[in-house]
């Protein structure tokens, strides 16, 4: 008996796994709320340069003396939403109104002002959407406005290292034992990170963050996965995928009533509190347990969950578990595997394509994720709307990919999300101020497209990459998609980095027409719907587009996520001990 019989003990899908799904939900939804809290606490409102002096200054202009005081001091830019210089000030000016100059006229306006310019020092911000972001905590505009993108940088690639890392720490000291601590980790820096004493502390721990979250989602999902049977394993990672995006539902929602960014990031990490008892209602997955641990630990939870789901266990049912042995599949070494893609063009081709469209899918999701606090109107509305649009991607990605066809489907939702985006340097170019509705619908479009893509490529992936390499191909995959996803805040900051009319449209253009050619580079893959899925090599290379899976084994390839479900779901089918 091998860990795949497991199932005929504990049942695929009942009570036990349904409360095993219950207790995961809270590290998830908070996972997806972290991944999102950029949007709101990195909000960069419209600022100018503070009135030299006048302590009391605000953005919004109180009365005519105010707006004189501000006309004196600060150089007009037609470019900003206010009509005023966002980092500069005149060097000298004069405060007296009414007084006369040399001339004998008065200086109502711009009367003893020197057109010479400095940067400022100080600013007053928009507080129409929030009361306090950590940009206007710390003043990161102007000269030090980049920082916003090391901030994102520093999350993504703390995604990339905790990914690597969580998969070697799950095979070596346990799911459960990963997850909890992950857990506890979140927790700490979380709240920590609610008083950073300098920005530069708070990217180390935005970094930290990052990689505990990846923790987190990779082993919870690998727990649930685990516990749950081949026929619902699709459904338990569709599930996974909605239970994430209820943390940017719920981000966007409390932004409405949460107007400080430490209590946002409070409440992505307080409520981890109520896991601290997951230590002792968690169980160890029991594949994982039989494979390093034995029969003994891995009858103790069998029984458990027997018992639970209400499972009657058969009088030999001990002996078969204590008698058994998993039997590792053969892996290949990846200096081999790069040798036979080198001397097959073929599959070398399609790996390339595959790289190249997880690299565009990964940057274009993040990067138009974070993008939404630079389009114009409300934040609160447009980062509410991404989610929806995020949804609606998943779910139509799951009613076409099993009629249009993998490829197909994949081609089309590249296309739309590349076209909506690359549509909007017209609307820029022709409409101005009057169409930058339509800039923002636009890439709402494309964010439906590109979710839908995310999954998509993650299952052409699963189904081209032959057994032999799967694990391979979907971690190497998955690694240069996070490439890109660290890439993604410097694409979606170029709106603040370029000045001018087109700044807006900067970003946009760049995902896509990436997003194009990637659609397009997509044909050249072959089909894999109802397709036997390749064993060896030699499988893969003489794929065959018309030769259908009668055992229907591509179904249970079918599980996806923005956060490696697919690649976790092959990798426990093909080979359950392997290095995720």
């Amino acid at each position: 008996m091998t860990a795949n019989h497991l199932y005929q003990y504990m049942g695929e899908w009942g009570l036990y796994q349904r409360r095993l799904f219950a207790l995961m939900a809270l590290p998830l939804i908070l996972k997806g709320f972290e991944t999102m809290l950029a949007v709101i606490a990195f909000h960069v409102p419209a600022h100018r340069c503070q009135v030299p002096g006048l302590h009391n200054d605000t953005y919004i202009i109180q009365n005519e003396h105010h707006r004189q005081l501000v006309n004196l001091t600060v150089p007009k830019d037609e470019h900003t939403e206010h009509g005023y210089a966002e980092c500069s000030v005149f060097t000298h000016w004069n405060t007296t109104q009414g007084s006369s100059n040399e001339n004998g006229t008065s200086s109502n306006n711009t009367v003893g002002v020197d057109e010479d310019s400095v940067s400022c020092q100080s600013w007053v911000y928009d507080l129409t959407e929030l009361d306090s972001s950590f940009i206007t905590q710390f003043h990161l505009v102007c000269e030090r406005k980049s920082f916003r993108s090391h901030l994102n940088m520093a999350f993504l690639l703390g995604n990339l290292i905790g990914s690597a890392l969580s998969g070697l720490l799950c095979d070596l000291v346990g799911r459960k034992t990963v997850f909890y601590f992950a857990n506890i980790l979140t927790l700490v820096i979380g709240i920590a990170g609610a008083f950073p004493p300098t920005p530069e502390v708070f990217l180390f721990y935005r970094g930290l963050i990052g990689a505990a979250g990846s923790a987190i989602y990779m082993s919870g999902f690998v727990l649930v996965v685990e516990f749950v049977g081949p026929k619902y394993r699709t459904a338990a990672g569709s599930l996974t995928t909605i239970i994430w995006l209820v943390g940017p539902f719920l981000l966007a929602g409390l932004s409405y009533v949460v107007r400080h960014w430490q209590h946002v990031q409070l409440i992505s990490a307080v409520p981890l509190l109520l896991c601290l008892g997951h230590w002792w209602l968690l169980p160890e997955s029991p594949r994982w347990l039989l494979l390093k641990k034995g029969a003994k630990p891995t009858l103790e939870v069998v029984r458990k969950v027997a018992k639970v789901n209400k499972i009657s266990l058969p009088p030999s049912w001990k002996s078969a578990l204590e008698k058994s042995s998993e039997t590792r599949e053969a892996e290949v070494k990846s200096s081999h595997i790069v040798r036979q893609l080198v001397q097959h063009p073929k599959l070398l081709i399609r790996t390339i394509i595959i790289f190249f469209s997880w690299l565009v899918v990964s940057m274009t999701y993040y990067g138009l994720s974070l993008n939404v606090g630079n389009l114009n109107g409300s934040l609160r509305e447009n980062f509410l709307i991404s989610c929806v649009m995020e949804l609606a991607g998943y779910l139509l990605a799951w009613f076409l990919l099993e009629r249009l066809g993998r490829k197909r489907s994949h081609c089309c939702f590249m296309l739309v999300a590349g076209l909506a985006c690359l549509a909007t340097i017209f609307t820029v170019a022709f409409g101005g101020k009057e169409l930058e509705w339509a800039t923002t619908a636009l890439a709402m479009v494309g964010k439906l497209g590109i979710s839908a893509s995310f999954t998509s490529i993650y299952l052409i992936s699963a189904e081209l990459f032959p057994t032999v390499m799967r694990n391979f191909g979907m971690g190497c995959s998955s690694a240069i998609g996070r490439v890109g996803s660290v890439a993604s805040p410097y694409v979606a900051d170029l709106a603040l980095l370029v000045e001018g009319r087109f700044s807006r449209a900067v970003p946009l253009v760049v995902f896509g027409g990436l997003g194009v050619l990637a659609g397009l580079s997509s044909l050249f893959l072959p089909e894999t719907l109802h397709r036997k899925l390749p064993d060896t090599m030699e499988d893969a290379v003489n794929f065959k587009e018309n030769e259908s899976d009668s055992k229907g084994n591509e179904s249970e390839m079918k599980t996806t996520h923005i956060g490696d479900t697919s690649e976790l779901a092959s990798r426990l089918e093909e080979s359950p001990s392997s290095h995720l």
